[in-house]
């Protein structure tokens, strides 16, 4: 999975714990349990979530846009608290 773009490293840790403890789950049973499912990819779908989160935290929106540029933390936490992200790589327009 991991090669395959579906479960990062970090991922990993606590899926390959959780195999070892030989409960007899399905890999796909044990990434849902532990991680919340497969990593999003999808560039659609995390824009969707990116969206929802700016329009869910405007007074933070506005204290970033002002300069507090720290609260990207809490934008980025967020979102990887709703999904199961890949590393996510800053860019230059942040």
């Amino acid at each position: 999975m991991i090669a395959a773009g579906r479960l990062s490293g970090r991922m990993a840790k606590p899926v390959v714990a959780a195999l070892a403890g030989g409960d007899g789950a399905s890999l796909a049973a044990v990434v849902e349990r532990e991680c919340g499912g497969a990593m999003v990819t999808d560039e659609g779908e995390l824009r969707a979530l990116c969206e929802a989160v700016v329009r869910e935290m405007t007074e933070q929106v506005e204290a970033y846009r002002a300069g507090k540029t720290r609260l990207m933390g809490l934008f980025v936490g967020q979102v990887s608290d709703s999904v199961c992200l890949p590393p996510l790589r800053r860019t230059e327009s942040e």
